[in-house]
C-alpha cells in the first residue's frame, strides 16, 4: 500500500520510523551501535517490539532486523503545520517527539542533559575573546586549547596549567565557527564534536545545486519533492538568497544545442 503524504508534507525533510526487537534495544552493546549509525529515539514499546523513530544506516538496521512502520512519518513541523495535519481525514494521530539526553553532545556532559533537540546556550569563541576557566568551563574548551591552539594542557586536582603557568582564563587565538547540518534530526554534526577553528575550514559553499526529500516513500515522491525554488540558489552573502535556475537552464539548453548542431555538422562532412 502506497502511503500518499500531504502535499504540504512533500518538500519538508523527515525520517522514518521503525520497529525494533525489545531485546535489541534493550542491549547496551547494541545501543553503542545504534550511536555510531544513526540517532534513534523511542516512541513505544512492549514485550517484544520498540518503535523508534530517526535516522539510521540502512545495511545496519537490516543486520538488526528493523522494520519500517509505513504509515508513521518522523517529521519537524511547526505549531501551525501540526494543527493544519491533525484536521486531515487521514491523519490518525500527530505526536511531538523530543529526542532523550545524550552524552554523546558535545561536550559530553551528562549532567547537562543535552539532546539534539535541547541544546544549549553555548558561546562560540572568537580571536582575542577572553573566557572563564575553571573546571566547569574546561570541558567547552579543551579541545581548542590542546588540540586546535598546540597548548601543553594539564590538570592537577582543581589547578589548571597551561604551558606549564597555572590559568584561571584563556584569550583564543582564532576565530571559530559551529556547523549544523540542514536535516536536523539525521545530522552528524557540531553538536557532537564541536567547534571548527577558522584554520579547518578550506571554502564556503556557494550554491545549491539540488534539492530534494531523499526519505520519500519511492522516487516517483523524490521527483515530486524536487524543491525547484532552492536549485541554483546563492547560500553566501548577506540579504535574500538569488535564484541563477533559469540562467543556468538556459546555458545547459545552449550547451545541449551546440553539442547537437556540432555533431550534425561533423555527419555531414
Amino acid at each position: 500500500m502506497q502511503i500518499l503524504f500531504p502535499k504540504f508534507l512533500i518538500k519538508k525533510e523527515r525520517t522514518g520510523v521503525y520497529n525494533i526487537l525489545s531485546e535489541y534495544w534493550n542491549n547496551a552493546k547494541v545501543q553503542e551501535a545504534i550511536k555510531k549509525n544513526g540517532n534513534l529515539s523511542k516512541m513505544s514499546s512492549d514485550s517484544l517490539y520498540t518503535e523508534v523513530a530517526g535516522g539510521i544506516n540502512p545495511d545496519f538496521a537490516r543486520r538488526l532486523k528493523m522494520t519500517s512502520v509505513a504509515n508513521k512519518i518522523n517529521i519537524n513541523l511547526t505549531e501551525d503545520e501540526a494543527i493544519r495535519l491533525r484536521k486531515l481525514p487521514q491523519t490518525v494521530a500527530v505526536t511531538k517527539l523530543n529526542f532523550d539526553a545524550d552524552n554523546a553532545i558535545f561536550p559530553h556532559i551528562a549532567s547537562n542533559k543535552w539532546s539534539q533537540d535541547n541544546f544549549g546556550p553555548i558561546y562560540i569563541p572568537k580571536a582575542g575573546a577572553t573566557v572563564k576557566i575553571d573546571a566547569a568551563s574546561l570541558p567547552y574548551y579543551k579541545q581548542i586549547i590542546k588540540n586546535y591552539e598546540n597548548n601543553d594542557l594539564a590538570v592537577v586536582g582543581d589547578a589548571i596549567f597551561i604551558n606549564g603557568k597555572k590559568a584561571d582564563s584563556y584569550t583564543f587565538k582564532q576565530d571559530y565557527y559551529w556547523l549544523m547540518g540542514d536535516n536536523r534530526h539525521n545530522s552528524l554534526d557540531a553538536r557532537y564534536w564541536g567547534y571548527v577553528p577558522f584554520d579547518h575550514v578550506l571554502g564556503k559553499p556557494v550554491m545549491i545545486w539540488w534539492s530534494w526529500d531523499a526519505n520519500a516513500a519511492s522516487f516517483g515522491e523524490k521527483i515530486k519533492s524536487i524543491r525547484w525554488d532552492r536549485m541554483f540558489t546563492t547560500v553566501h552573502g548577506e540579504g535574500t538568497p538569488v535564484s541563477y535556475r533559469y540562467l543556468v537552464l538556459v546555458l545547459i539548453a545552449l550547451y545541449f544545442g551546440y553539442s547537437f548542431y556540432k555533431g550534425k555538422k561533423k555527419k555531414v562532412k
